[in-house]
């Protein structure tokens, strides 16, 4: 798209011009042999030191150190829950291998911060559930992450409507001693398919009839 703008500054036209006839073009099209090697090196583009530390116990501002924490805060609830330890790890689980997650709203906004704020970029509700329930588990998760999502305030500032909203109805405030005919309401209908040459409806509402 910058290319596409930057290109309406111009008139041009583009002409094709075989290879055989344009050599010297062509010619810096095709990488030497050195450049293909160079090309199949495995290049790390970031350092590990710019990640974030998830997995860290010993780094008091990592997630994992914060689910050691909790677990070790809440160990009745973990227990309760038929949590087993991990191998190698200090970290409890549940039976299908997943993270247990005890009751702290703070450890559960902070995986979200990770999961759905942090590096991934505000996912939609349904690819946030299954990226948290992948790894955690905790009971009516999945009704949490979607609330949490749904109250987004970045998600909701950036959301693309993609349906029509609908005005909320009110309803006509009628005086609690209004005598019947004294508040009367009239609506057109229009644009109907033809009746005996009729497309419209005139109706009216005559409040506190009954």
């Amino acid at each position: 798209m910058r290319w596409h703008e930057k290109l309406q500054d111009y008139n041009f036209r583009i002409v094709h011009v075989q290879g055989r006839n344009n050599t010297l073009a062509d010619a810096l099209l095709c990488p030497s042999e050195d450049e293909w090697q160079q090309s199949e090196r495995q290049v790390t583009l970031l350092p590990p030191e710019v990640f974030l530390k998830l997995a860290n116990t010993s780094n008091e501002d990592s997630l994992e150190y914060l689910l050691v924490w909790e677990q070790e805060k809440h160990s009745g609830w973990v227990k309760e829950h038929k949590g087993q330890q991990a191998k190698g790890t200090t970290l409890w689980i549940a039976e299908d291998g997943r993270t247990l997650i005890p009751p702290s709203d703070e450890l559960k906004r902070r995986i979200m911060h990770a999961y759905h704020n942090g590096l991934l970029g505000h996912l939609g509700r349904d690819e946030t559930i299954r990226k948290v329930l992948q790894r955690f588990h905790w009971p009516g998760a999945r009704q949490w992450v979607k609330q949490y999502v749904k109250g987004c305030t970045t998600c909701q500032q950036n959301k693309n409507l993609t349906h029509k909203t609908q005005a909320p109805l009110y309803k006509i405030m009628v005086p609690p001693d209004a005598l019947p005919f004294t508040q009367i309401a009239m609506d057109l209908i229009i644009g109907l398919p033809k009746s005996r040459g009729y497309d419209s409806i005139l109706t009216i509402v005559n409040h506190r009839c009954s």
